[in-house]
């Protein structure tokens, strides 16, 4: 354990040698790998939950699938009226907010959620879903289509990566001129 400590810091120090990173690299790095650096597809969605779990429900105890399909069916209806209903029954943490979840990247929701959500056309509203939590809908306000990164935005990614590899480099050379010495 304290030769792992002693090997790691010595690495560190090798490391921390020549490990600047100059505007001209992240630029030319940037434009050598554009296609890595873009803003994937974001959803802007509005959501509602039925709890399955009673300690969280504010509401009495009924069937939770019965009270969804009767959101769910008022929304196909009026499906302007999903934030005064998120408001009035969802369980979930954006209720205040009319069940406002903002813009959602892929992965960000639960499998489930997501896996619903990235098929949901604009302006659609799922069909209830059912995870652990309990019965939810979605509604798919606006798509934001994949974009390209600008450079100011990739650019701390990309030192930070320049930035590693650099190091990695320079341990790598050091133990090779101490493998090639012996």
């Amino acid at each position: 354990m304290a030769s792992d400590l002693k090997v790691e810091a010595i690495l560190a120090r090798v490391a921390s040698h020549d490990t600047q990173i100059s505007p001209g690299e992240v630029k030319d790095y940037y434009r050598s790998n554009r296609e890595a650096f873009f803003i994937p597809e974001q959803r802007s969605a509005c959501h509602i939950l039925i709890s399955t779990e009673n300690q969280y429900s504010h509401l009495p105890k009924n069937s939770p699938l019965s009270r969804i399909r009767k959101i769910h069916a008022l929304l196909l209806e009026s499906p302007g009226r999903f934030g005064e209903q998120a408001r009035r029954y969802s369980d979930c943490t954006s209720s205040p907010d009319g069940g406002k979840l903002g813009r959602v990247k892929p992965d960000e929701l639960c499998p489930e959620l997501n896996q619903v959500l990235f098929t949901l056309r604009e302006g659609e509203l799922s069909d209830t879903i059912e995870t652990p939590l309990g019965f939810h809908l979605l509604y798919c306000e606006k798509i934001h289509p994949r974009q390209p990164m600008i450079f100011a935005d990739a650019y701390l990614k990309i030192r930070q990566l320049l930035g590693r590899e650099k190091k990695l480099r320079s341990c790598r050379e050091w133990i090779e001129s101490l493998l090639a010495d012996q």
